[in-house]
């Protein structure tokens, strides 16, 4: 069952730990490696502290976690869901393919391919948010 977020709040310590909840209540105690906030950055050209990387791709962070929580597992020596760089990854490749393939497919020329690439390298693509066109132009 898809976890929710507990808390706004999080800590940054070897990486950052963050609070889910499952559906009745009882809180889900959450840790993303360093490791795999500096892998994911990297794939995706960010640069900040671990902090600004998990704010940035916080729902696709809270998605493995809440998947890990499904399957039991990973967990760090604390006993705390483990977010790690290898569980992430996949979900990236698996949306650009997607996304790339809906861009051509929209109209099928240059642009849209172009706008795609635009989006990708937008914060927030691996988190499945989109933003007007307009606003990446702009920001781009």
């Amino acid at each position: 069952m898809p976890l929710k977020r507990l808390k706004e709040e999080y800590l940054e310590q070897g990486g950052v730990r963050f609070l889910i909840e499952d559906e009745a209540g009882n809180t889900v105690a959450c840790r993303v490696s360093h490791e795999a906030l500096r892998d994911h950055a990297d794939r995706m050209h960010f640069s900040g502290t671990d902090g600004a990387v998990f704010e940035t791709y916080r729902e696709l962070i809270e998605e493995v976690a809440s998947e890990a929580h499904d399957v039991e597992g990973p967990f760090d020596a604390h006993g705390r869901v483990l977010v790690t760089s290898e569980a992430i990854a996949p979900r990236v490749t698996r949306r650009l393919r997607w996304f790339l393939k809906a861009a051509v497919s929209t109209d099928g020329n240059l642009t849209a391919l172009t706008d795609s690439m635009t989006m990708f390298r937008g914060r927030n693509f691996a988190s499945g948010r989109s933003w007007p066109a307009e606003s990446l132009r702009r920001n781009g």
